[in-house]
């Protein structure tokens, strides 16, 4: 079994420590703060340490899992992949696309495995967009709509865009099978900090496809919604929901002598596959450890997730002071 330590023990670390226990497949814990460290391993009974390098210099250990702030990322995983050690990383996998670039090319001249937390990947309702889209149930895509919206934790370090973002671009590049021609941008400061709190950004692809993305942490309600427009049928996923989290619309614009004619035949639920979205995840990137495989969130879909990530946040930075709508 492959043996893994988890780098961060804040906010998301707790989560991936727990799952890789219950997987048999937890090593250490490493952490700059005592007291998150103590309660590591008073839930857990696990090894813990301050010392990353005592981490990396440990043979027993074969790979990592970084939970730690945006900006270590990447500095992080580079000196595991140095190091020989597989490495997963939560999203998003670095803050430019050269970073996200290097470490795909160290990973591959290490012969390592290299996987990002696209968690979402994992979740049986994606998968069963995946399986409706293949069996042609909902017909050509023809528009797919993200919101995330929550009144959540306010970041320094990055913006929302950053934070949020990375899961919707992460299904949405998965389910468009190629890059977007064009994206447009707004963003908004709305608590006047230097990092965006709300973001909609607008992309088109070469194919005809369209898509539109919002996310904000300053909203009253939480919303976690993805949304598929076929030219037969929708799918909405909205993972807030206890039940009925996906459903099939039979809803859509038939054509018409010339025109068009409504379609509205009510929805129903899909059942969904077995499995918590993080359990399968891992086992994903245990078994790519242990076989060499590439996981389904490799290093490359974190990388283009980064790209898209990049050019809307290029778009954002020419939108200052009050420059509108901008496109990249």
């Amino acid at each position: 079994m492959t043996r893994v330590a988890v780098i961060g023990a804040g906010y998301w670390g707790p989560n991936l420590i727990r799952n890789l226990d219950q997987l048999d497949a937890l090593a250490a814990a490493c952490d700059l703060s005592a007291e998150r460290l103590a309660t590591v391993r008073e839930q857990h009974g696990v090894r813990t340490t301050t010392s990353f390098d005592e981490i990396l210099a440990d043979p027993g250990i074969d790979a990592i899992a970084v939970a730690t702030p945006v900006p270590t990322h990447f500095p992080l995983a580079r000196k595991a992949l140095l190091a020989g050690k597989h490495v997963f990383v939560e999203k998003p996998l670095a803050l430019s696309a050269a970073e996200a670039d290097a470490l795909v090319d160290l990973a591959d001249e290490r012969r390592r495995v290299l996987m990002v937390g696209h968690l979402l990947e994992y979740h049986p309702a994606f998968t069963a967009i995946k399986e409706l889209v293949a069996a042609g149930e909902l017909g050509a895509i023809q528009h797919i709509r993200c919101s995330r919206l929550n009144f959540g934790t306010l970041r320094l370090a990055e913006n929302v865009l950053w934070s949020f973002a990375p899961h919707d671009f992460s299904l949405l590049l998965r389910l468009a099978g190629e890059e977007p021609r064009h994206v447009a941008a707004a963003g908004y400061r709305i608590l006047g900090t230097p990092r965006e709190d709300a973001v909609h950004v607008d992309l088109e692809f070469p194919s005809g496809l369209s898509a539109h993305v919002h996310v904000s942490w300053l909203e009253p309600e939480k919303l976690h919604q993805f949304v598929v427009i076929g030219s037969r049928r929708m799918v909405v996923f909205n993972d807030i929901l206890k039940t009925e989290k996906l459903k099939l619309y039979d809803k859509g614009f038939d054509p018409d002598g010339g025109g068009f004619v409504a379609r509205n035949e009510g929805y129903r639920a899909i059942d969904l596959g077995p499995g918590e979205p993080m359990q399968l995840e891992l086992l994903d990137f245990l078994e790519a450890c242990a076989t060499g495989r590439p996981p389904l969130a490799d290093g490359a879909s974190g990388a283009r997730v980064v790209k898209v990530l990049e050019r809307v946040g290029q778009a954002l930075a020419a939108d200052r002071p009050g420059a509108g709508r901008i496109t990249a």
